[in-house]
């Protein structure tokens, strides 16, 4: 664990020297809600071509010397990985290392995420070489996210057109530059949030994120979450990283009990630009 508090503390020290200005080891995939990170190692040999440590270059087995190879591989991969979780945007105005940087408890956690959640696939590369790559659900992050979810009712309105029952809600956002968060939030257009973290229901949160993010209506569509009668709407402007629907729209939504139930199993899809 403490090991893991130390890459991360590293990880930290790295985001503020721009080290994402470099090419990353890594990808955050917000439709599928995985982060993924790679690396991979070589043992070193001496002018004879016999593997010799990494550290003193004492002679060493082949074996061993393949085995440090992969352990030196996981060891760049989990940094990479935790360079990827600090990239993370929690909304338009705080990252992950932010919350790393104030809060110590946020930081154990996360530590113990890191410890005891990623997932690997290691595989030779070739004679002298190993790749190692780690996954880890995205989303598992809202467990330990300093924030409440309080499961609110959804806001009422006073006119509702005939109810119609949706299976999800798709917003179109593209050419708004709205970028992913773990926790967005959809407004109307006078500045009420109809959607975000107050309304949902966590224990769905945690297991496929608030919103999915997709490049096209086709992603969206076929989505896990679409279901079979999804609502499309399209983003009228973009205020604080967030879509604004028309009013049509949000009655649209509102009108069936239903719907507003499956918003609240975060049955919700933003068409963003660039994709996921």
């Amino acid at each position: 664990m403490k090991k893991i508090i130390k890459i991360i503390l590293s990880c930290f020290l790295c985001f503020l020297s721009s080290a994402f200005a470099r090419q990353p080891n890594y990808e955050v995939n917000w439709s599928t809600g995985i982060i993924t990170s790679h690396a991979q190692a070589s043992f070193n040999t001496n002018s004879n071509g016999i593997p010799v440590d990494n550290i003193d270059s004492n002679r060493t087995t082949i074996n061993r010397g393949r085995n440090e190879a992969h352990k030196q591989a996981r060891s760049i991969a989990l940094e990479n990985m935790s360079n990827a979780i600090m990239s993370i945007r929690v909304d338009s105005n705080t990252r992950i290392h932010d919350l790393v940087e104030s809060n110590r408890e946020f930081h154990v956690q996360l530590a113990n995420i890191l410890d005891s959640q990623v997932k690997e696939k290691s595989q030779p590369i070739d004679f002298f070489s190993s790749k190692s790559t780690l996954s880890l659900p995205l989303w598992q992050i809202i467990n330990i996210l300093p924030y409440r979810f309080p499961n609110d009712d959804f806001p009422t309105f006073d006119y509702m057109p005939i109810s119609t029952t949706y299976t999800s809600l798709i917003v179109d956002t593209r050419g708004q530059n709205i970028f992913p968060t773990i926790l967005p939030s959809i407004f109307d257009r006078n500045g009420l949030e109809i959607y975000n973290r107050y309304f949902i229901d966590i224990r769905y949160g945690v297991r496929a994120g608030l919103v999915s993010y997709v490049g096209d209506e086709k992603e969206a569509y076929n989505h896990p979450k679409a279901g079979k009668h999804p609502y499309f709407a399209t983003s009228m402007r973009n205020i604080s990283n967030s879509p604004i629907l028309s009013d049509e729209d949000i009655r649209r939504i509102y009108s069936s009990p239903r719907t507003l139930a499956e918003l609240k199993k975060c049955k919700v899809i933003f068409i963003i630009d660039g994709g996921r």
